[in-house]
């Protein structure tokens, strides 16, 4: 069942499977394709994880070499201690989640179809709620067996505070139940987690160097 859905979203597509670019992985390094129907964007989505047995910041400056120079619009960012690259090389957005691992590194390296850069900050504006001077960096979702889930990346202007109250007063309105409430303004850190049936969505709020970074994950079980 899960190989004839792969084929009917390949079949979908305009631009097909084989055409994609070759993805490129550091030396030494291990990488398989994990979940095989992801979602970026709202748009199919090709994923490997990465093993390297070196330090994060080889594995960074390697995709920073392989895309930059073949981008339109490229980006690198520090989150939770994570490094995100964003390369868009039209017609494909490329995408690197990279984080040290006591003496080695995993990284998330992913690749969607048919995105420009414009639509990708539109729907990133548009998929998930947030307050104003709130940016998207990256909304992923993934479905396997019996399961359905979704992380969402945002970056925001706003206090720790706000975000915390919003996004309680947002879900718990719409049926949502607070599970987890912890709200800690002396260190600028807050967590929140709600149930509504069979799904969870944890919400880790942090200021890091004058910004309000969220990373929101959701579970719920059932097709």
């Amino acid at each position: 069942m899960r190989c004839l859905l792969l084929i009917s979203l390949i079949c979908s597509l305009s631009v097909l499977a084989d055409e994609w670019p070759d993805m490129p992985f550091p030396d030494k390094g291990s990488a398989q394709i994990v979940a095989d129907n992801m979602n970026f964007m709202g748009l199919p989505m090709k994923t490997w994880v990465l093993h390297y047995p070196g330090s994060a910041v080889v594995v960074a400056d390697f995709y920073e070499q392989q895309w930059k120079d073949h981008s339109e619009k490229f980006d690198k960012n520090t989150l939770n201690g994570d490094v995100i690259i964003n390369s868009w090389q039209p017609p494909f957005l490329l995408t690197a989640r990279i984080r040290s691992q006591y003496d080695s590194t995993l990284a998330y390296v992913g690749i969607s179809q048919n995105l420009g850069f414009s639509e990708f900050e539109t729907q990133s504006s548009q998929k998930f709620p947030s307050l104003s001077g709130t940016t998207v960096l990256s909304d992923i979702s993934s479905v396997d067996l019996f399961k359905r889930g979704r992380t969402v990346v945002l970056v925001s202007e706003r206090r720790v505070s706000e975000s915390y109250h919003y996004y309680k007063n947002y879900y718990t309105s719409r049926g949502w139940h607070e599970v987890v409430g912890i709200l800690e303004p002396s260190v600028n850190q807050a967590v929140l987690r709600l149930n509504r049936e069979n799904a969870f969505l944890d919400v880790s709020i942090k200021s890091e160097q004058g910004r309000t970074h969220i990373v929101a994950n959701e579970m719920s079980e059932g097709l």
